[in-house]
């Protein structure tokens, strides 16, 4: 992502992306 909430927006999709993972 970009922009200048990169950093609150990196640790959300991290921890939708981590989420995703460990519930597919």
């Amino acid at each position: 992502s970009n922009g200048s909430n990169i950093d609150v927006a990196g640790a959300v999709n991290t921890l939708v992306e981590t989420a995703g993972k460990l519930f597919q």
